[in-house]
């Protein structure tokens, strides 16, 4: 993560701001297939609505902001609100905060506020030349506000999203914008990973009635996004298997590989996503109709398995096809990224 850009300001998570964790899913998950079916096509209604002005011939587009990874953060804290957008103004992220000390039965690693969050921006209008605004349309989560589970010995809460809060419309401050255009306490979020005590060097987002400034930073290419993603579910798979190897229970054997298979897809949703908003037209109708033939052919292997295995160890078996077989299909896409994705 960028956290140059980060306060120094501690989060407090025991506010109303850290009560809920969600995580998004892909249009490309089955219905009445684990995991449980989210659609992340968006709002349409949303997505029509933005305006001429995001795609005028001069000026900032969405299409710009794709191109930047957004954070909110604060160092001594621990946390941050990490999203992007893309180029037709939706937008997707993460927001974390951990608290290692707050531990219970169950969850001696501590305690984690977490979400994963999408919605759309729109409207985005010029105000001057060096300031912009866009409405925020909709944010939506998969977990339930003040939800809560245990996952590896650590307690997490389902929170909502910290520093996209308490507004519907954004500022968009460009790069060369003067300093006195924000408050001191917009400067405080975005001072750290600025080169000029005088004006912007980075194209900033700001949240003006919690006077909160959210920074930008490069945004790493599509396949070195989906690398990194693919990389993280090979190593947490691992550790998973390890887990799978000491299991004395098939009750705890079916929960490992039912975690491998969620943890599977849950990465190919987020490489899914990369591929959508990173191939044109042509190439995102062909890619789609091989997913849905991926699909087809995963729960016909997961059907022969249950056919063939009425006894207990059916669920795990299952798990553990449907998880080779999302494995096999992230390295797919993640291959199709590196060959014809550009970005």
């Amino acid at each position: 993560m960028g956290m140059a850009g980060c306060g120094s300001e501690e989060k407090n998570t025991s506010n109303a701001d850290a009560e809920q964790k969600s995580e998004t899913a892909s249009e490309t998950r089955e219905e009445g297939q684990a995991p449980e079916q989210t659609d992340t096509e968006g709002s349409e209604e949303a997505e029509l609505q933005t305006t001429e002005s995001d795609h005028a011939e001069t000026g900032l587009t969405f299409a710009d902001l794709a191109a930047l990874q957004f954070e909110f953060c604060s160092g001594a804290g621990g946390w941050s609100t990490d999203f992007t957008i893309e180029k037709d103004g939706s937008f997707s992220g993460v927001y974390h905060d951990s608290d290692m000390g707050d531990t219970g039965d169950g969850y001696p690693n501590g305690t984690m506020y977490y979400c994963n969050f999408s919605g759309h921006f729109t409207n985005l209008t010029k105000v001057d030349d060096d300031t912009y605004e866009m409405s925020l349309a909709d944010i939506s989560y998969q977990n339930t506000v003040g939800d809560t589970e245990i996952l590896d010995d650590m307690l997490y809460v389902y929170t909502d999203v910290y520093g996209l809060e308490g507004t519907d419309t954004f500022r968009i401050y460009l790069p060369g914008t003067p300093r006195e255009k924000l408050t001191e306490d917009e400067w405080f979020w975005i001072a750290a990973g600025n080169e000029s005590e005088t004006e912007l060097t980075m194209t900033v987002i700001v949240n003006e009635p919690n006077e909160y400034g959210i920074y930008s930073y490069e945004r790493s290419t599509a396949s070195e996004e989906a690398q990194g993603i693919y990389n993280s579910l090979l190593s947490y798979n691992d550790e998973l298997e390890q887990q799978l190897q000491s299991a004395s229970t098939q009750q705890e054997t079916n929960e490992i590989t039912a975690q491998m298979y969620q943890n599977s897809d849950d990465s190919l949703n987020q490489i899914w996503h990369i591929v959508k908003y990173n191939s044109d037209e042509t190439e995102f109708s062909q890619i789609l109709e091989e997913q849905k033939s991926w699909i087809t052919e995963k729960e016909a292997e997961a059907e022969k398995i249950r056919a063939a295995n009425n006894g207990s160890s059916a669920e795990m078996d299952v798990n553990i096809k449907l998880n080779d077989l999302t494995e096999e299909r992230c390295r797919a896409l993640l291959e199709y990224l590196k060959n014809y994705i550009k970005r």
